[in-house]
């Protein structure tokens, strides 16, 4: 059946059924695995741009965080790509900034390319003393935001870092772009121009497609960002330190900072989990490496140390038209398994489950679209991070307002303890009436309390900014790890389905539009 040359799909029955083809003059089953797979290895692996890593990291610790980011696109290519749009926006953001600082300055201009750089880790901070917990040869690293801070309060000199320089480090990566972007516009020229014959393609085909799609948004997104390992160090101004910064800060642009930092000293400019949807991945990001399963990203320091790098899984808030355009991208993309609904499949059983993994891929991706849009109209502290008042243990949480409830239970390492402020202090008569009441709530949050705060805050140094809502994230918790295995079941129906498929599945795309050969 398939060595006439002038086959074509119009004369071919659409109810014969082959299973494994070898491969002749149209495709054969390995083709297409070889095709597909490796069109989809390209857009988790190659395509993928870590962060900086640290000065000490060794080339595992590299293989690792590519590793991390390539498991978030095999996860969802939509996540890859979010994640580049958000990096993008903040980019772009920071060149408003620094014309913003530095209006008149054409010798040292800032590009995307810088932002980009800078948001990776690319700048460290060097203090003029040692400081507890902070390398004193390395620095930290700090991204736009923070960096544009200390330029604007002259704590640093302006980077003399020019553009092509940045690019120049990164221009050994160019034939691997161009590499992945032949080998998916080809991909996807082909099966579209299959789409538009009407002929019919494997599950893995469709598959592939979805990615090399999402490959080339999330590439388009990261097209300015440069693949590099080294940073540059740039020294405080003066003999001055981080603590000095931060007193300074404290008495100035930031009274309400906290006593104590978190992941680096200037976290009072900009910390992680502003944008709600990054707290909540911080959050099962903690979870996974509690569960000894670090799959989507490796913690950038030690408990009580700065951050050492800056993670490549950061999700920015994206402003401006980029919202509307990755709406564009990611609402297909969230119904794109759905056109597989009427696709061959070798049982009834596997059409039921596609079909029913397709509806759930769908369902979830679109709420955690709304979720990820109504996050980017949150205006709490989002820019400048809130602080802790002074008579509460920098350890523990701030306490409701007195007015809502009369003691708060805090846990300690050795018992549970009640504090009571100056405007927490009740009256004796409140106390004598409802005094059972009160017996009965003590006793309760005693048992239950301390492990729900636990449970609600997994960051290693106990950031009380890191704390989320225990019910939505055990509810989204669920709902992601059947997400998971719908996706897991989709990539196995991928493989399996090859078995048996239409014989006009087979025919080359040669038999279709003689124009390709």
């Amino acid at each position: 059946m398939f060595s006439g040359g002038n086959y074509t799909f119009r004369n071919a029955s659409s109810n014969t059924t082959v299973g494994w083809v070898g491969s002749s003059d149209h495709r054969g089953t390995l083709d297409i695995l070889y095709s597909s797979g490796a069109t989809i290895l390209l857009c988790v692996w190659i395509s993928t741009y870590p962060n900086i890593p640290a000065p000490r990291d060794r080339l595992y610790h590299r293989l690792i965080d590519k590793f991390n980011l390539a498991m978030i696109g095999f996860l969802g290519p939509d996540l890859l790509f979010a994640l580049a749009l958000g990096q993008w926006s903040s980019a772009r953001r920071s060149v408003e900034e620094f014309r913003r600082v530095v209006p008149n300055d054409k010798d040292r201009s800032w590009s995307i390319t810088h932002g980009f750089y800078a948001d990776m880790g690319g700048f460290r901070i060097v203090s003029n003393r040692e400081e507890d917990g902070i390398p004193t040869e390395d620095g930290i690293p700090v991204n736009a935001k923070q960096l544009l801070y200390l330029i604007e309060h002259e704590y640093i000199d302006i980077p003399s870092l020019k553009e092509k320089e940045i690019k120049a480090m990164s221009a050994s990566d160019t034939f691997s772009k161009v590499l992945v972007l032949w080998q998916v516009c080809w991909f996807t020229v082909t099966e579209v121009m299959r789409f538009g014959y009407h002929a019919p393609i494997t599950t893995l085909e469709l598959t592939a497609f979805i990615f090399a799609v999402m490959m080339l948004a999330t590439s388009f997104a990261w097209f300015q960002k440069p693949q590099i390992t080294r940073s540059t160090c740039i020294k405080l101004r003066n003999g001055l330190s981080f603590q000095d910064i931060r007193d300074t800060a404290r008495t100035s642009t930031h009274p309400n900072m906290q006593d104590r930092w978190y992941e680096t000293p200037l976290d009072f400019i900009w910390k992680r989990g502003s944008f709600q949807l990054d707290k909540q991945w911080q959050y099962f990001s903690y979870l996974s490496h509690l569960c000894r399963v670090p799959l989507f990203t490796r913690l950038p320091s030690g408990k009580n140390k700065a951050w050492e790098r800056m993670p490549s899984d950061i999700w920015y808030r994206p402003r401006g038209f980029l919202v509307p355009l990755g709406l564009v991208v990611q609402v297909p993309f969230c119904l794109s398994f759905l056109g597989a609904w009427k696709f061959h499949f070798a049982t009834r059983a596997e059409q039921v489950l596609w079909r029913t993994s397709a509806v759930y891929h769908a369902a979830y991706s679109l709420v955690i679209t709304i979720y990820y849009i109504l996050g980017l109209g949150e205006q709490k502290h989002t820019d400048n991070v809130m602080a802790l008042p002074a008579q509460i243990n920098q350890n523990y949480h701030q306490p409701p307002p007195a007015e809502s409830q009369l003691c708060v239970i805090v846990p300690s390492k050795t018992n549970i303890s009640i504090l009571a402020s100056p405007t927490q202090v009740v009256s004796s008569r409140c106390l004598d009436t409802e005094q059972g009441l009160i017996s009965q709530k003590i006793s309760l949050n005693q048992k239950q309390l301390p492990v729900a705060r636990y449970w609600r805050n997994l960051s290693p140094g106990g950031d009380p900014d890191q704390e989320i809502s225990l019910r939505w994230t055990t509810l989204l918790f669920i709902l992601t790890v059947i997400y998971i295995f719908s996706h897991l079941y989709i990539y196995l129906e991928d493989l399996i389905s090859l078995r048996s498929q239409p014989a006009e599945v087979f025919l080359a795309n040669n038999q279709f539009f003689p124009l390709i050969s």
